[in-house]
């Protein structure tokens, strides 16, 4: 049954499995070894820690610390020294990660680190979701594997990446654009437009697929239509 299965799925594990844990792999790696860089005059400290465990807090970063408050303690209008608040960020990815926090984590195990850890599960996930849905949009549109399977590859590899296992939004965002395009392809205009809703509350900048959305719309339909409000 295994082995029938994995056939089935041959295309998935070649195509996207494997580019994605390979390179996943690669930037533990490196991740690991960073420690070994000695620091400089302009930052001597790591800054934030977020786990003990190095792993995992190499994905823990910047914007990661806003993200955790968010969770931990809600919104706030208080500013920092540096007049920054959590106002600025975006609800659908930390609220998503709280969400399945605590449906994961008992109350008396829960920890920053714990946050970090489910942060990184949802973020690899999206990333995943969104190398799948990439892959079959592509396969769909021109019925080319090879194209399907080096495009999944060039966004594995590509430099800076390392942000889609990262505990940040990318991933998120990345998938919800992905998801909304590939709903449009398949004209399920619902679901197209549910995920350019999550997309707008993830980044600022996701209320603008309501123009592709709509140039898409009126590719297939040539006319407005009911449809393009209403859940369908």
């Amino acid at each position: 049954m295994i082995p029938a299965w994995i056939e089935k799925k041959r295309w998935w594990l070649e195509d996207i499995g494997a580019p994605f844990l390979i390179t996943r792999l690669v930037l533990l790696f490196i991740g690991w070894f960073s420690q070994a860089i000695p620091p400089t005059a302009t930052m001597p400290t790591r800054g934030w820690q977020f786990s003990p465990h190095r792993l995992l807090d190499i994905w823990g970063r910047w914007d990661t610390g806003w993200y955790i408050s968010i969770i931990q303690d809600g919104y706030g209008a208080v500013v920092n020294q540096y007049g920054q608040s959590s106002t600025a960020f975006f609800p659908a990815y930390p609220y998503l990660v709280k969400l399945i926090h605590h449906l994961l984590v008992p109350p008396g195990l829960r920890t920053t680190g714990t946050i970090l850890f489910v942060g990184l599960l949802v973020s690899n996930a999206a990333f995943l979701g969104a190398l799948t849905l990439l892959h079959s949009l592509i396969r769909s549109r021109w019925s080319d594997r090879a194209t399907a399977r080096t495009a999944a590859l060039f966004l594995c590899v590509f430099p800076t990446s390392f942000v889609l296992s990262a505990f940040y939004t990318e991933a998120l965002y990345l998938f919800l654009s992905v998801a909304a395009f590939y709903c449009a392809e398949k004209g399920r205009w619902g679901w197209a437009g549910a995920a350019g809703g999550l997309l707008a509350v993830t980044r600022a900048q996701g209320v603008l697929i309501v123009i592709p959305l709509a140039i898409s719309y009126w590719q297939k339909r040539r006319r407005p239509g009911w449809s393009a409000l209403y859940w369908r």
